[in-house]
């Protein structure tokens, strides 16, 4: 099932994100699969169309709905996606700190089938926002333009405790993208992270971090984790598939208030 495609007035929270994601795909397309230099960063940071070409095309896609040509923002939709522009330089910044390392692909998709302990499999597919490589590591990030996200977690049983109010959903989304690529690709070091767009001017630290007291450690190799990830993921799907099991509502109702489905089920 899909959301409803709905035309909008003013640029909402998701298409902000979606112009964002279009526009950090559009200006790395051009290093995909190179290596990416402090000079090449620097030749997008000081062109004066670059970056403004990037959100333009971006947003013709995703708020438009234009496939074709580009439009310029104009009005209140320019002073949304000047917003945009201004953390897509701080990112690039950021970026340039990092210096040289490899591009490897933007919004990556998968399709896997995943096998459970029941004996099913199941086919999962999505869209991983950016993998990149430096030193033998290999990164896969995840853009989040929510000021919600969280990035620390207390252990793997958290992030599928049902009954948890901040469950880190996004540190779940992350560990599942580094699952899956290292089942594509075979084994190797992956680190996965977030982008947490709002605190780009403030903190560019992508990692997560894993604090079952006082003492927070950095997830720098997914593999620490991935058994008892699996294992856990593996478990979860399995309850899902259960036909034994009924679907049923949430006991709680914020988890209700900005999902799109709620005439489905009467909340």
């Amino acid at each position: 099932m899909q959301e409803s495609d709905d035309v909008e007035e003013t640029i909402a929270a998701s298409t902000f994100g979606s112009i964002f994601h279009g526009a950090m795909e559009e200006l790395y397309n051009t290093m995909k699969g190179r290596m990416v230099t402090a000079e090449a960063i620097d030749s997008v940071l000081k062109s004066p169309t670059a970056i403004n070409d990037a959100v333009a095309l971006a947003f013709t896609r995703s708020f438009l709905k234009k496939e074709e040509g580009i439009v310029y923002p104009e009005g209140q939709h320019l002073l949304t996606t000047g917003i945009i522009q201004k953390y897509i330089e701080q990112l690039l910044r950021n970026d340039k700190k990092l210096t040289p390392f490899e591009y490897v692909a933007s919004e990556y998709r998968f399709d896997e089938r995943f096998a459970l302990p029941s004996g099913k499999s199941v086919n999962l597919k999505g869209f991983i926002d950016r993998i990149d490589r430096k030193e033998g590591v290999t990164r896969i990030l995840d853009y989040k333009t929510g000021s919600h996200d969280l990035t620390v977690f207390s252990g793997i049983g958290q992030l599928f405790d049902k009954e948890e109010k901040k469950r880190p959903k996004a540190v779940m989304q992350t560990f599942m993208y580094a699952l899956l690529y290292q089942q594509q690709q075979g084994d190797c070091t992956v680190e996965p992270g977030i982008v947490i767009i709002r605190s780009l001017f403030k903190d560019a630290d992508t990692k997560l971090y894993c604090k079952p007291e006082r003492q927070a450690t950095p997830v720098d190799d997914f593999n620490d984790y991935k058994e008892e990830f699996a294992a856990a993921f593996a478990q979860c799907l399995d309850e899902i598939f259960d036909p034994a099991l009924p679907f049923t509502q949430t006991q709680d109702g914020d988890k209700c208030k900005y999902c799109p489905f709620t005439v489905i089920c009467k909340r």
